[in-house]
């Protein structure tokens, strides 16, 4: 299933070979514009806040946007034999269980990449020698939220019990080939938008040949 997927995306984009600039530019000074802000809500996670604006179009709106207090971090995991891992965990706003790449929250006054290596021990303890970003300032949900999100391939693997685990968090680990994991998301079993975004870019990275040739050998040794 997998190949047909790609098969197609490939014919697609075989035919538009070369970029064409967008016929109609927006106009980039026609943005929104704040009159006031209200406070309403505010956690050690997030703020609400409700704005008085000026809409792009000129017309008056009221808008609420909801404000995180920390950036997004998650990670590929890798080793040598393609195999990848995924948690799981019940979350709380769809009330649903989620498998997801290890992920987790970066204060602004820290490095994304120091987080995400907080993240992989706290999470599947694990640390790992080699870091690839694969994307920075990724928008999960740039509607209501200002939620800004970052994505790592972890490669060199090894065990790591230097951070805690969360103690609100029961997670389950799931060793998996990546390709297995990548198969997930084309069936729909993986829904985390952050999750998604991490295992097609490397994925798509995979294919094209652009990824260092220890982790391409590496991935390809992963799939099903």
């Amino acid at each position: 299933m997998i190949e047909d997927f790609y098969s197609f995306v490939e014919n697609m984009t075989s035919l538009k070979a070369i970029p064409k600039p967008c016929p109609n530019p927006p106009d980039l000074s026609k943005g929104w514009r704040i009159k006031s802000s209200t406070s309403k809500y505010k956690t050690n996670w997030m703020h609400v806040a409700e704005y008085e604006a000026l809409a792009p179009t000129g017309v008056d709106a009221v808008y609420g946007l909801v404000k995180f207090q920390n950036l997004a971090v998650g990670i590929l995991p890798l080793d040598e034999d393609g195999m990848t891992y995924l948690v799981g965990q019940h979350r709380f706003a769809l009330g649903q269980y989620s498998w997801e790449v290890p992920e987790g929250g970066c204060p602004y006054n820290e490095k994304p990449i120091i987080a995400a290596k907080r993240e992989l021990s706290e999470e599947v303890r694990l640390k790992a020698s080699d870091w690839i970003s694969l994307f920075s300032d990724l928008h999960l949900s740039n509607s209501v939220t200002d939620e800004r999100a970052f994505g790592y391939v972890a490669y060199g693997l090894s065990p790591c019990e230097e951070h805690a685990a969360d103690d609100v968090e029961e997670l389950a680990i799931w060793q998996l080939p990546v390709g297995q994991a990548v198969q997930m998301v084309v069936n729909g079993e993986i829904s985390d938008a952050l999750s998604l975004a991490i295992l097609l870019k490397a994925d798509h990275l995979w294919r094209r040949g652009l990824l260092p040739e220890h982790v391409a050998k590496a991935f390809e040794a992963g799939q099903i």
